[in-house]
């Protein structure tokens, strides 16, 4: 009886022991994880400050934030949030900031999947409308997560042979989810910003994203084939350009902001909102995840 009850007290002191030294290693790692996005913040600011004024070295900037985009992924939330911060500061510094669109000026989704903004009128300039053909995809911020795409659309870019995989791209907050109620079965597709017919730009993972089946069909397939097919019949150019909108340091996009306008007549000329969203289905933008609407 009496080496039982040691016996007890023996496995009661040990598993104590161990609860310790988990939450010793516990709170020693969320530590270090602060540490390092304090570092990085400073170091953020600092670097990216003295490259505004030097003007020197900010490509390096981005590139490096882009390699370190894969592990912030995989940290806690307020983490990726400290280093998100960062990284808008520093482009904000340097005016180099990605387009942005403010999401408050759009209304929640209620059953159509674009709503048209800033009275349908595109807001590109002068210098951009008197441009040649060119193509131009903004470098992947620190999340890994795509800027706006534009270009001045013609023939010339058009792609003369057929499109190929793409499966090797994961676009941020991609997940591979099913619902038996979708068309095809596949919740996200990788989606271009600008359609592969458009410019024959594939597997580039500054122009994919993770979007709904209904924002890819329903929502930017009818205007891409309206921009194609004018094209086509005219052989005229079509100044293009799809940023995708994200909310703080969301990893999926809300919506793709679209506008587009024909040079040289008023034939194609619109300036929308399209919802990243699946009818039945609710979706974590935070990361991707998702759930059948009502469960």
């Amino acid at each position: 009886m009496r080496n039982d009850r040691y016996g007890e007290y023996r496995n009661s002191r040990r598993n104590r022991k161990c609860g310790v030294r988990n939450g010793r290693k516990h709170r020693k790692f969320t530590a270090a994880l602060f540490r390092v996005a304090v570092v990085l913040c400073f170091l953020l600011f600092v670097y990216g400050g003295v490259d505004y004024y030097q003007n020197r070295n900010l490509d390096r900037t981005f590139e490096l934030l882009g390699q370190v985009g894969e592990t912030a992924r995989a940290v806690p939330a307020k983490v990726r949030e400290l280093a998100w911060r960062a990284e808008n500061a520093v482009r904000g510094l340097s005016g180099r900031q990605t387009p942005s669109f403010p999401l408050d000026e759009i209304p929640e989704y209620s059953g159509e999947p674009y709503v048209v903004v800033d009275g349908n009128v595109p807001g590109f300039t002068d210098e951009e409308r008197a441009s040649g053909v060119y193509e131009y995809y903004s470098d992947l911020d620190f999340l890994g997560r795509c800027g706006a795409a534009q270009a001045m659309l013609g023939p010339q870019l058009m792609p003369d042979e057929e499109r190929g995989e793409i499966s090797e791209v994961h676009p941020s907050g991609w997940h591979t989810a099913r619902y038996d109620f979708i068309e095809n079965g596949y919740l996200y597709n990788r989606c271009h910003l600008i359609a592969y017919a458009m410019t024959g730009e594939n597997a580039n993972e500054k122009n994919l994203i993770t979007g709904t089946q209904y924002m890819n069909i329903e929502g930017m397939l009818p205007w891409e084939e309206k921009i194609l097919q004018y094209i086509w019949d005219t052989g005229g150019r079509v100044l293009y350009r799809v940023t995708p909108v994200f909310h703080d340091s969301d990893l999926v996009a809300r919506g793709v902001h679209m506008e587009a306008e024909s040079i040289g007549s008023r034939e194609i000329r619109f300036n929308i909102f399209v919802y990243n969203v699946q009818p039945g289905v609710t979706i974590d933008y935070s990361d991707g995840t998702s759930w059948k609407s009502g469960e």
